[in-house]
């Protein structure tokens, strides 16, 4: 049985949240975002690291694979999310540990939800003077 709230899911426009690296530097453009926001103008959505060390350290290759996976999807139990991946649960609840941390999962009862439908990691590297 299809229930309502998956067909408005899979009508609505597909959201891509925005991963990347701004440092102090972008802390001027957070409050241009943030002044847009309070003045109604939609933002995407988009989750920043304060360093590129912390950003890489966060977002391991298997870390990546974990939001790939969990992109679109309902919430999902970490024993669940192992064995559709194929890995140790042990492990796998480390890595859901540190994103939840990171504020890029979301936590529901006793499951994990990544509730965007993709994401793309973008950052800048500027010559140090």
């Amino acid at each position: 049985m299809v229930e309502m709230k998956d067909v408005l899911r899979s009508q609505k426009k597909k959201e891509i949240l925005l991963i990347g690296f701004d440092g102090l530097d972008g802390l001027d453009e957070v409050g241009k975002r943030l002044a847009a926001a309070f003045e109604g103008k939609k933002q995407e959505p988009r989750h920043t690291f304060i360093t590129l060390d912390l950003m890489w350290r966060t977002l391991t290759p298997r870390r990546q694979e974990l939001l790939q996976v969990m992109s679109g999807r309902k919430p999902m139990s970490i024993r669940g999310l192992s064995k559709l991946i194929g890995r140790d649960v042990k492990a796998t609840h480390g890595d859901i540990q540190v994103l939840l941390a990171a504020g890029l999962l979301e936590k529901i009862g006793d499951k994990v939800v990544f509730p965007y439908d993709g994401f793309h990691v973008d950052y800048e590297l500027k010559a140090v003077a």
